[in-house]
């Protein structure tokens, strides 16, 4: 997958800032999403790539966190009251 120089630099920076590669994941994916605006398969083949870890240890990770989206969410989400007050 071709990505980007910013996200890149972003990557290599994260692999050299933790004494342990997997400990980069979770911000790895973050970054990932804020560029794409999902974690794609062929991200979590590059993630794993990098950070020497297999597809199924990136997608646990990935599962886990309810911050981290496989597939876009929409740009405007409607939160509508379940109850109404009678006047």
């Amino acid at each position: 997958m071709e990505l980007s120089p910013a996200l890149t630099a972003k990557f290599e920076k994260l692999q050299t800032s933790y004494p342990v590669k997997r400990s980069a994941l979770i911000p790895m994916l973050m970054y990932a999403q804020d560029e794409y605006g999902c974690v794609s398969d062929e991200m979590i083949a590059e993630i794993g790539r990098r950070l020497d870890l297999n597809n199924v240890q990136v997608e646990e990770t990935l599962a886990y966190y309810s911050m981290l989206h496989r597939k876009p969410w929409a740009s405007t989400t409607y939160r509508f009251a379940r109850t109404w007050r009678a006047c």
